[in-house]
């Protein structure tokens, strides 16, 4: 992992109120203590009941973590960068792989209600954690196809970016764990080959 993306994580911790110590991007004792907390205070895994996506009753405790996650990481505030493919961009949500949204004036509420909806369009449900929570944040910065790729690559499969039944079934039996891990370490280091613009992007 790029020192970088420890960086990253480690401000994200200490937003959450877990100390990671210094903001130094190394992969040190007291940031694996502050990630092994924050991973601590994660709900359950719920598998969430088929259900209308405007209804916020219905959103699983599993995903309101994440989506709190997401607000951190991506931030809530409307930006238009010139150099951001995406175009104009809020809550992660960007204009090019949702063009019928109004970003600027993008609530939360409606964020959460897009997040949802791809949260199970992706077959999020079929991903225990933690390598759940893995496998969406890269179908939210890649496409769906590329975290495919990378879970595939991950456990030593047919790489076809296809969430077929072999992958599936692979997914179920691995060392769930070991393999978020994996995925992570090998999004990190193919991370110049993202560039490119990939049409199943989902934020």
């Amino acid at each position: 992992m790029s020192s970088k993306l420890i960086i990253d994580v480690q401000t994200f911790l200490k937003s959450r109120g877990f100390d990671p110590g210094p903001l130094d991007g190394i992969e040190g004792p007291l940031t694996l203590k502050a990630w092994s907390a924050f991973k601590a205070t994660m709900p359950a895994v719920v598998v969430p009941a088929p259900a209308p996506a405007s209804v916020v009753s219905e959103y699983t405790e599993d995903f309101l973590a994440f989506f709190e996650f997401l607000k951190e990481w991506e931030g809530t505030t409307y930006e238009n960068d010139p150099a951001d493919p995406g175009g104009e961009t809020k809550y992660g949500i960007d204009k090019r792989s949702h063009p019928t949204v109004d970003i600027r004036s993008l609530t939360e509420a409606g964020a959460k209600k897009i997040y949802w909806q791809e949260w199970n369009a992706q077959g999020v449900v079929d991903f225990p954690c933690p390598l759940r929570q893995v496998y969406f944040n890269y179908c939210v910065n890649t496409g769906q196809s590329r975290a495919v790729k990378l879970v595939q690559q991950a456990l030593g499969l047919k790489i076809d970016g296809i969430l077929g039944p072999k992958t599936k079934a692979a997914i179920a039996k691995c060392d769930y764990v070991a393999a978020a891990h994996k995925v992570i370490d090998l999004a990190d280091s193919s991370i110049a080959h993202w560039i490119s613009p990939d049409s199943s992007k989902v934020g």
